[in-house]
C-alpha cells in the first residue's frame, strides 16, 4: 500500500512540475512579442494581440477580429513559439457564427513556428474565392487547441504597416 502511495505521489508531482506556470507563459509571450517587434525592418509597429490558452480535456476554439480598414496594407506576424501543443490557425472573412464565411488562410499547426501574412495576400485569396473586387474590412482569426494534458500556452501576433 505504501508503494502505491509513493508511486502516486511521484507521478502527481511530475505532472504538477511539468506544467507551465502563468508567470512563465506570460514572460515568454512578452519576450516573443519584444523579439518580433525588434525584428521589424522598414515597417512600423501598430499593435499586438497575445492569446493565452489552457489545454484541457476538451478541444477549445478561440476567435478574435482584426479591423483592416485603418490602413491600406498590414503585415501580421504570428508566433506559436509559446505553444507547446499543436495549435491550428485559420483566418476567415466572417465570424464563426456566420454560415457563409470564406477561408482565407489555414495552418494545421503553428506551435513553435513564425508565420508572416500580409493583407494583400488575404485580399487576393478573398478576391479569388469570391470574385469580389472589394477589399476586406475585417478578418477573423481562429485558433484551435486540441484536448490534451493540462498546460498553458500562448500565440503572439503583432501588426505592422
Amino acid at each position: 500500500m505504501k508503494l502505491i502511495t509513493v508511486i502516486f505521489a511521484l507521478s502527481t508531482s511530475l505532472v504538477v512540475f511539468s506544467q507551465t506556470t502563468v508567470k512563465e507563459i506570460t514572460e515568454s509571450a512578452r519576450a516573443i512579442k519584444s523579439e518580433l517587434r525588434q525584428s521589424l525592418v522598414n515597417k512600423k509597429y501598430d499593435g499586438s494581440k497575445i492569446t493565452y490558452f489552457e489545454v484541457k480535456n476538451a478541444p477549445i476554439l478561440k476567435e478574435f477580429e482584426i479591423a483592416l480598414f485603418l490602413r491600406e496594407s498590414y503585415t501580421m506576424y504570428f508566433s506559436g513559439e509559446a505553444a507547446k501543443t499543436n495549435v491550428s490557425m485559420r483566418i476567415y472573412d466572417k465570424p464563426y457564427s456566420s454560415s457563409n464565411r470564406t477561408l482565407l488562410y489555414d495552418s494545421k499547426d503553428i506551435a513553435g513556428k513564425k508565420i508572416t501574412l500580409s493583407t494583400a495576400d488575404l485580399n487576393a485569396a478573398y478576391k479569388k474565392e469570391k470574385g469580389d473586387s472589394a477589399n476586406l474590412k475585417y478578418v477573423y482569426v481562429e485558433y484551435g487547441i486540441p484536448k490534451g494534458t493540462p498546460d498553458l500556452g500562448a500565440v503572439v501576433l503583432i501588426f505592422a504597416y
